[in-house]
């Protein structure tokens, strides 16, 4: 399965569907590295992406979540009647992984058993200096 059929895989502090529009809510998006304050720490969070099937029917997709190639969790998600070239939204609620040390983020598809797709990569890297809130000086 190629890398083409997901799109708009993004790693964030919370994804859910809103009970009422099934609309994605999704909060708190880390745009490119991850900067961390310090190691060794745990990160939280969770992920939407969207996956256009190549045929109708059931799948199942496991994704795997690598620290420096090493597989540090993972789980399955299923989709039900899926319709060729119809995307499907996929939301995994949130996760925690503890980080010893500066590393790189993998996440990897498996559909039906088939073999791993990489549709994410981000940098894990340590800002002790880095200000995530500067309140504006007094006046």
């Amino acid at each position: 399965m190629p890398a083409r059929n997901f799109r708009n895989v993004i790693l964030c502090d919370h994804a859910y569907a809103d009970r009422l529009s099934n609309k994605a809510i999704i909060a708190g998006v880390y745009s490119g590295d991850i900067l961390l304050s310090s190691v060794p720490g745990i990160v939280r969070f969770s992920i939407y992406a969207e996956y256009i099937p190549d045929n109708d029917g059931d799948q199942v997709i496991t994704l795997d979540i690598h620290l420096d190639r090493k597989r540090v969790a993972g789980g399955e998600l299923k989709i039900s009647g899926g319709i060729a070239g119809v995307p499907a939204m996929l939301l995994v609620p949130p996760v925690e992984i503890n980080i010893e040390r500066p590393s790189l983020f993998e996440l990897r598809a498996y559909i039906d058993g088939g073999r791993p797709v990489n549709i994410l990569k981000k940098r894990l890297i340590v800002r002790a200096e880095a200000v995530f809130s500067n309140p504006p000086p007094p006046s």
